[in-house]
């Protein structure tokens, strides 16, 4: 059973600790890569890879949190929080959740194993026939 991070505390107790959660509790707080055009190409040109992270997360815990699970050098760490987006349906209107956008530069060499980058090719030119 995976432990849930509730406050900004145990975020940090998580990151200082080595053996006290497990890995899944880290990578909790991790929301998801993102890819676009601009992002990926930025994996091969600057050694930048682009997340999406929990918005509790500052910049020190983000360069922790990393190194920890990937076993990186992280030369940067840069973050923004984009503007939220809302939703209509029917009558009413909802907004999606927030999160935070963070774009790691790492140590040139050194790349992140777990993101596989290769299979985001798309095999034909997307013509239709």
């Amino acid at each position: 059973m995976t432990q849930i991070v509730r406050n900004p505390q145990e975020i940090q107790n998580l990151l200082e600790t080595n053996g006290a959660y497990s890995s899944t509790a880290l990578i909790d707080l991790i929301k998801y890569p993102v890819i676009t055009e601009k992002s990926y190409s930025a994996i091969f040109t600057k050694t930048q890879y682009t997340f999406d992270v929990d918005l509790r997360l500052n910049k020190t815990q983000i360069k922790k949190l990393f190194e920890k699970l990937f076993q990186i050098n992280i030369i940067a760490v840069n973050t923004h929080r984009p503007p939220r987006q809302y939703l209509r349906v029917g009558a009413k209107i909802g907004a999606k959740p927030r999160y935070k956008r963070v774009i790691l530069t790492v140590q040139k060499g050194q790349s992140i194993s777990n993101l596989n980058c290769t299979t985001l090719i798309p095999a034909s030119g997307g013509t239709k026939s």
